[in-house]
């Protein structure tokens, strides 16, 4: 193609003859790299570009590793506003689905109200116009319900609640949270309760212009109140005009129960599910059983309580032994009731992979949930940590981008990448990705256990130090104190490292603590034998942490001795 033409997508400009790209008329900097990654893309939008094709053309005399352009393309979405104009085709490349037009001078993209086809939408929190705080699980529970009708259809995406349920705020106009988000539509509501009556008001709003796409409101008893959030997700679909094949829409019609009261249940245990506190998730558990006292047919519900148990035992409430084959059972009953709950899938490929070790199985588990329901950010994160543990960073990135499209501004997937790139042995990437998720979330304890461990990898002692406390501090998580006294271990502080390792052998007595993090104080105290030894006992009891064993940096001083390689044959990780 000529380099004197000219694409215009959004508020962007890309000019192929000057090699810059404006945004609403201003410059924004690109390496020569990246202007040639987005370039490539631009012209081939709409069709996949092989990850061959473009390191060619990108790299023609250089050999470079599939990571560097996997950071290229994060880089370039970054630059983009979130990442909703190039898409991750797994294990293929990647394809640009922005609105390109071609012209002969720099300006703007002009698009009609009306005339582009919306692909993407977000479901903002449902208003509690009751002002009666109680009632907040019914509102937030309407739209994560519509999230999840919405999402398992292919042609439309749909950002995730933990992305959207950020803009609570009613007084923020509707159309310029979806300009911030990327997306074509954004769909608002209020709930109120009047007596035994819910009154259900919703409207779907066009981003480019503002205009209402469409609106209703709905008076309904109390106990009809599943119908609602059935009938607006319909409503959405045909507002939008989608193409649904018969499959999709048996989903959007698709009930679970049809059990009023069972159903307020459930929301109100995801409710307590979402908090991520040793408490809301003891409630979650009660809850989703009522659930199922009340519909022991209810396959979302069985889902829940599989849910429920993972995180009590990743928030160290419960020990593995108790938790998992707890997760399990509810996990395969709900299946046994209803094989295509892409969450159910994923439920079971976590399991695998924290206390089963079946890595084959994890896989085709967690490729059967994205398959039923692609738009589903969690399963995409999850994935990646599967591949990561396999060994398989570039595809484990890639699953992570498509997360983040699909959630920006997740603080649990912006800090899974700074994971991921902790693991990678790549630290630089990692503080720079942990601070912007600070940045999110200032009191989110797992971004500093995580950015304190990248400084300890570059050497930067004191500031790993004020990390970990800080991660300690706001979390009391035994593998933080594990970490920090790794630290202390790493700057030749070791009567502090002793004492860390003291306070976890006694808080050991009256709590859960893994063996797996006293293993990793051993590592760094370099008392072998002693790593060694706790690392049997992570084996035996099954720790949860155990997956990473061959790429946990902690562990980088055993490796050379035999007993490592065993450890990983025996977990079967590969070596």
């Amino acid at each position: 193609m000529s380099d004197k033409r000219v694409y215009t997508f959004g508020p962007f400009c890309l000019d192929a003859e000057e090699r810059v790209l404006l945004r609403d008329g201003e410059h924004v900097t690109l390496t020569p790299k990246a202007f040639a990654t987005l370039l490539l893309l631009v012209e081939k939008s709409g069709h996949v570009v092989k990850k061959s094709e473009l390191m060619k053309a990108v790299w023609p005399d250089t050999f470079v590793e599939d990571s560097n352009l996997a950071q290229n393309i994060f880089k370039l979405r970054k630059v983009l506003g979130g990442g909703g104009y190039i898409e991750t085709v797994p294990r293929r490349g990647y394809r640009f689905v922005g609105d390109v037009r071609e012209s002969s001078a720099p300006g703007p993209a002009q698009t009609e109200a009306g005339d582009k086809v919306i692909t993407s939408v977000a479901v903002l929190p449902f208003a509690n116009d009751s002002k009666n705080p109680t009632l907040d699980y019914l509102s937030d529970g309407l739209a994560e319900s519509i999230i999840n009708n919405l999402s398992r259809l292919t042609s439309l995406k749909v950002m995730a609640r933990s992305t959207t349920f950020r803009y609570r705020d009613p007084a923020v106009e509707a159309w310029k949270v979806g300009q911030v988000l990327n997306v074509g539509a954004v769909l608002a509501g209020r709930v109120y309760k009047y007596g035994r009556n819910i009154i259900v008001g919703a409207e779907l709003v066009n981003v480019t212009d503002g205009s209402q796409v469409w609106g209703e409101k709905y008076h309904r008893p109390a106990g009809n109140i599943l119908t609602v959030q059935e009938e607006i997700a319909r409503n959405v679909a045909a507002a939008l005009r989608l193409k649904l094949s018969r499959e999709e829409r048996l989903r959007l019609e698709k009930r679970h129960t049809d059990d009023a009261g069972a159903y307020r249940l459930y929301l109100k245990g995801r409710h307590f599910w979402g908090k991520r506190t040793a408490e809301g998730l003891r409630k979650s558990v009660g809850y989703f059983r009522r659930a199922i006292e009340a519909d022991d047919r209810y396959a979302l519900a069985y889902a829940g309580l599989a849910d429920a148990y993972s995180m009590l035992c990743s928030h160290s409430v419960l020990p593995p032994g108790e938790a998992y084959p707890k997760a399990k059972e509810a996990a395969l009953k709900a299946l046994a009731l209803d094989e295509t709950l892409p969450e159910v899938h994923a439920s079971l490929a976590h399991i695998g992979i924290l206390f089963e070790w079946d890595w084959a199985a994890a896989e085709r588990e967690y490729r059967r949930a994205i398959e039923l329901d692609p738009n589903r950010s969690t399963s995409h994160h999850w994935f990646s940590v599967y591949l990561r543990l396999m060994g398989r960073f570039d595809e484990a990135l890639a699953e992570l981008e498509i997360a983040l499209e699909l959630e920006p501004l997740s603080i649990i997937i912006n800090a899974a990448l700074g994971t991921h790139f902790h693991l990678a042995r790549q630290p630089a990437l990692a503080i720079e990705q942990l601070s912007k998720t600070i940045e999110l979330d200032a009191n989110f304890p797992y971004a500093y256990f995580i950015r304190g461990l990248a400084y300890g990898q570059v050497g930067r002692y004191e500031e790993a130090v004020a990390e970990l406390r800080k991660a300690v501090r706001l979390s009391g998580n035994p593998e933080y104190l594990s970490r920090l006294g790794c630290i202390y271990a790493s700057a030749k502080r070791r009567r502090e490292a002793r004492a860390v390792l003291r306070k976890l052998k006694e808080l050991r007595k009256r709590k859960y603590v893994a063996g797996y993090d006293l293993a990793a104080l051993y590592a760094a105290l370099g008392e072998t034998d002693g790593a060694f030894a706790w690392l049997e006992t992570a084996l035996a009891e099954r720790d949860e942490a155990l997956g990473l064993l061959g790429i946990d940096p902690a562990f980088d001083s055993l490796r050379p001795d035999p007993r490592f390689a065993g450890l990983l044959n025996r977990l079967g990780l590969p070596l």
